[in-house]
């Protein structure tokens, strides 16, 4: 059904039910959907491939996360490699934090990295606490207040100085006292 002759609605919808049967088996078809031509087949593999216990699930979607022309698509990555809550999709999403223009993507990619935890996980949101869009430092700061520690304090305490944004500086701030009452 992903196959190139079949329509682009169906091959989506093959793409969405292997993810729902949940079978590693379907890891190397859905790879190869990364590939589809049409933006909607690759969105639906790659959430699809988020939802598979397989080796390489990782290694494809981050692929896709670098190269896909499609903004959706690369949401969807971010999206499917943080539902894997396994630290090896932390370097990738690290790099999307660097590298992605989009600040949707950028935010999501803060929210996935909370969902893994664990020390890379907080090194790369703190980072965040950088970004250049004020929505995605909230969203590290939020982050922080959820799964940082006290090792986390000097890096709020930094970018509360140097927050311009309100909503960022709110929610550093609070971060910063979530923080210091664990």
């Amino acid at each position: 059904m992903l196959r190139l002759d079949e329509n682009p609605e169906i091959r989506a919808a093959a793409a969405t039910a292997l993810g729902r049967i949940g079978d590693a088996v379907a890891a190397p078809s859905l790879g190869e959907a990364l590939n589809d031509p049409v933006p909607d087949v690759r969105y639906a593999a790659a959430l699809a491939l988020g939802r598979l216990p397989a080796d390489g699930a990782a290694t494809r979607l981050s692929r896709a996360l670098r190269s896909d022309p499609s903004w959706w698509v690369r949401y969807a990555a971010v999206l499917a490699l943080g539902r894997t809550k396994k630290g090896f999709a932390v370097p990738a999403l690290e790099e999307c934090l660097r590298l992605e223009p989009k600040w949707q993507i950028r935010m999501l990619a803060v929210r996935s990295l909370q969902d893994i935890g664990g020390a890379g996980a907080v090194s790369a949101i703190v980072k965040a606490l950088l970004d250049k869009d004020s929505g995605v430092r909230t969203a590290a700061a939020l982050a922080l207040g959820q799964i940082g520690s006290d090792d986390q304090l000097p890096s709020l305490s930094a970018a509360l100085k140097a927050e311009t944004d309100l909503s960022a500086r709110s929610a550093q701030s609070s971060a910063f006292r979530r923080i210091l009452s664990k």
